[in-house]
């Protein structure tokens, strides 16, 4: 794929037929998701003064994001499983 941005792979991936188009659609509303979680947790780590990182502690988030996070990383384990097959890594050793 030509795009470099992870929406605009993930959009080509979908109009090429590779995944449904809903699919397509929650994997995007899942990077945003984590990227806006991850982007939040290093501004407060600043803001405390501490060194920032890519570490999100789950005991920081409330209820419901704990639970879109749970739902999250089942969408990108579905998609795990769809690279897997499609590209056959687990024939490589």
């Amino acid at each position: 794929l030509p795009q470099t941005h992870t929406v605009d792979r993930i959009m080509a991936l979908s109009q090429r037929n590779l995944f449904k188009p809903s699919f397509g659609v929650e994997l995007i509303e899942v990077f945003t998701y984590l990227s806006t979680l991850r982007a939040e947790a290093g501004l407060r780590k600043i803001k405390q003064g501490i060194p920032q990182d890519n570490y999100l502690n789950p005991k920081d988030l409330n209820k419901l994001q704990r639970e879109v996070l749970r739902d999250s990383f089942k969408i990108v384990n579905e998609f795990k499983k769809f690279i897997t097959y499609h590209f056959k890594l687990g024939m490589i050793s």
